[in-house]
């Protein structure tokens, strides 16, 4: 497999409505940068939590979500659920959203939780020359087609940024055009992933 989680102690298996839960770091980060944020939701979710291993950064955002898929797949069968939770910090959310949008794979994915993502792109991603941050500038192509697919009715889309993200310039860019939204101030790009308020709300949004 491309990507390899962290921990391989085998999965739990899950029963009833419980699914496990994949968090996808952004760009430049590793499972260590989520490692925080993943202990404290599955202590407040009770089911098994999952830090991806990112692509190799710079690959277009279609090449990475292709690998996405496939741990996506290698989770379910491993804890026999019948769909997942993904949680996408930064450049993570928009793999989360090409994977249900554009691959089509809302019959495995439940509810999309977006974390300081670019959805309307950054200013600041025209200064590195990777093709990857080039799809994430304001105005690409590529983020033009993904928000102006139809909404896909069968996935739970939920928003969460913050008024004072120093890399996601301007700081409204991430707000997501799907889904409820919840705006928090005076925490950053990365900070957020360090947040009880994030880890609150995500805890009572896919626990309700």
């Amino acid at each position: 497999m491309v990507f390899r989680w962290v921990g391989r102690r085998r999965l739990e298996r899950v029963t009833g409505k419980r699914r496990p839960l994949v968090l996808l770091p952004g760009f430049l980060e590793n499972p260590i940068t989520l490692w925080p944020l993943r202990v404290r939701l599955a202590r407040a979710l009770g089911v098994p939590v999952v830090v991806l291993r990112p692509p190799r950064y710079g690959l277009e955002l279609s090449r990475q979500a292709r690998q996405v898929a496939g741990e996506i797949a290698a989770v379910l069968e491993e804890t026999g659920a019948a769909k997942v939770d993904i949680v996408g910090h930064s450049l993570g959310g928009l793999l989360a959203r090409h994977l249900v949008e554009i691959d089509g794979l809302g019959d495995r994915i439940d509810t999309v939780v977006t974390l300081a993502t670019p959805h309307l792109g950054s200013a600041l991603a025209a200064l590195v020359p990777l093709r990857a941050m080039h799809q994430m500038r304001r105005g690409s192509a590529y983020l033009e087609t993904l928000n102006n697919r139809p909404l896909p009715g069968e996935v739970r889309f939920i928003g969460i940024c913050s008024t004072h993200d120093n890399l996601v310039l301007p700081w409204n860019c991430s707000l997501s055009p799907r889904g409820d939204n919840f705006i928090l101030r005076y925490q950053g790009h990365t900070t957020l992933l360090f947040s009880r308020q994030v880890v609150a709300i995500i805890a009572r949004e896919l626990g309700s």
